[in-house]
């Protein structure tokens, strides 16, 4: 009797260790990446600061980036901090996206390097105004720019483990951007305004680390 029992119990716990093992169709893949920049070196950024990969195959992925950043100052023109002193207050803001394509090539186990291109708009301004001691405007200053850069990029990626790995890249940039600056004094009352477009081409070394996580 206690032999059928065992022997029983064995049975019903080999099943259910069967059946809880999940098979090769119901593992779902991981078919997102989520990383960022770490700026451990003293060598430049990455234009983006976050950035989102969607992979439509092993190892061909849709990557989409962005970056923002707001400012706010007051400054004394006073080296002492003097309240009777003219002052400025300055306010600015900037954006990136970018959007492009990133196909990947295993090296070793751990390690692959990748391959690709983004295209990049980004967007900022800066707005400057001086005051009086009585807080009067004297002057204002306004500086805005809009650009679209095509970066080719080659990077290097290591796996820490599978759902968590570190990279950094290499790229060539060419944009294109167009600079408004306007100023305007008040008393007496003075405008002036111009623009300009440039068209640059630079490199960015690969010094920045980006970590990303796999879901």
């Amino acid at each position: 009797m206690n032999q059928k029992v065992i022997l029983l119990a064995s049975a019903m716990l080999c099943s259910i260790s069967v059946f809880s093992q999940p098979t090769e169709g119901d593992v779902k893949p991981l078919s997102k990446d989520l990383g960022f920049q770490v700026n451990i070196f003293n060598g430049g950024s990455l234009p983006f600061a976050i950035m989102m990969k969607k992979y439509s195959a092993t190892n061909k992925a849709l990557r989409i980036g962005a970056s923002i950043g707001l400012s706010a100052e007051k400054a004394n023109s006073s080296s002492n901090n003097n309240s009777n002193a003219p002052y400025s207050v300055t306010n600015g803001g900037n954006m990136m996206v970018s959007i492009g394509k990133e196909i990947q090539e295993n090296i070793s186990k751990n390690w692959m390097w990748y391959y690709g291109g983004d295209i990049l708009l980004s967007y900022g301004y800066t707005r400057t105004e001086q005051y009086d001691p009585q807080n009067t405007k004297t002057n204002s200053w306004v500086n805005s720019h809009a650009g679209i850069t095509a970066r080719p990029f080659l990077g290097l990626r290591f796996n820490i483990q599978p759902r968590l790995y570190i990279s950094t890249e290499f790229s060539a940039n060419l944009s294109y951007n167009h600079q408004e600056f306007g100023s305007e004094a008040f008393n007496p009352s003075q405008v002036s305004n111009y623009n300009s477009n440039t068209l640059g081409l630079y490199m960015t070394n690969a010094a920045t680390l980006l970590v990303f996580y796999k879901f």
